[in-house]
């Protein structure tokens, strides 16, 4: 991609390039006054019809994959709990406001 764009930067005739950037965050980090501005009493936490692979539908699947959220069924207690899952979203809503505010 990068030798593409400097060959056609000298070239007169307008190019395209696109990235595609569905996952640009993991993992999700913030800080201290970024967390604390969001409001932990109105994270919602959406039920899921179901933890199984078997049941979520193959992008679901492939974007959990992706993003380290297959855990073991050994881990899924854990690592699926209410109490996490609202951290995460508390977090990346974080990320949101911080960058919303650049």
């Amino acid at each position: 991609g990068v030798k593409f764009i400097k060959n056609s930067s000298v070239d007169v005739r307008p190019f395209f390039v696109y990235q595609g950037m569905n996952i640009v965050h993991p993992p999700y980090v913030t800080n201290e006054y970024w967390f604390n501005y969001i409001d932990d009493a109105i994270v919602d936490v959406p039920k899921w019809k179901s933890l199984s692979s078997i049941d979520m539908h193959p992008c679901d699947l492939q974007n959990s994959m992706l993003k380290g959220c297959t855990p073991s069924v050994s881990e899924q207690q854990v690592f699926y709990n209410i109490s996490r899952r609202k951290r995460i979203r508390r977090i990346y809503y974080a990320m949101i406001a911080e960058f919303d505010s650049m």
